[in-house]
């Protein structure tokens, strides 16, 4: 599977490393840059493109380790206008629903208050998949009782995310 950041970004930067892109998450990615960063002889300064929710994982974890980061903010994460209707309109077409997956902590925190107003029981009764541990850890902290996250993100952890649940469904 292509990476669509790394694609888009490896050739704006001639002649510099591109890595990490399979990392899943800032903390395995801050490891992967620490890592690399020690066996480097010279000072190395990393810029980190990010929306105004990202969580201070990499900074704080890169300048613990000593190293230069300038952070960027490049977008703002919003919610969508239409996210009420979309959810009547699903509710309408089937009525319950079993699974819901979230990319973001973000995305949890704008759709889920939405969802329990149209499905008052969705907290305890949905299957929630997370992309990684920070959206894990907003659904857990949202009150969502079976939260499951994926040991990859990628298509294939999905995937095998939902094989490990489907017999519960």
């Amino acid at each position: 599977m292509v990476n669509i950041s790394s694609w888009v970004v490896t050739p704006l930067l001639i002649f510099r490393k591109v890595f990490g892109q399979d990392s899943g998450n800032a903390a395995k990615l801050s490891s992967k840059i620490v890592s690399d960063y020690e066996m480097k002889d010279r000072p190395i300064k990393f810029l980190f493109p990010c929306g105004n929710l990202k969580r201070d994982i990499l900074p704080t974890r890169l300048s613990d380790a000593s190293i230069d980061l300038d952070c960027v903010e490049v977008y703002e994460t919003h919610p969508y206008d239409g996210i009420e209707e979309a959810i009547i309109n699903l509710k309408k077409k089937i009525g319950t629903v079993d699974l819901i997956f979230f990319f973001s902590p973000s995305g949890a925190t704008f759709t889920l208050p939405v969802f329990e107003k149209h499905f008052p029981e969705i907290l305890q009764s949905c299957h929630f998949f997370a992309m990684g541990p920070s959206s894990m850890e907003s659904l857990k902290e949202k009150g969502c009782s079976k939260v499951f996250t994926l040991d990859n993100p990628t298509v294939d952890g999905l995937v095998n995310a939902y094989q490990t649940i489907s017999a519960e469904l």
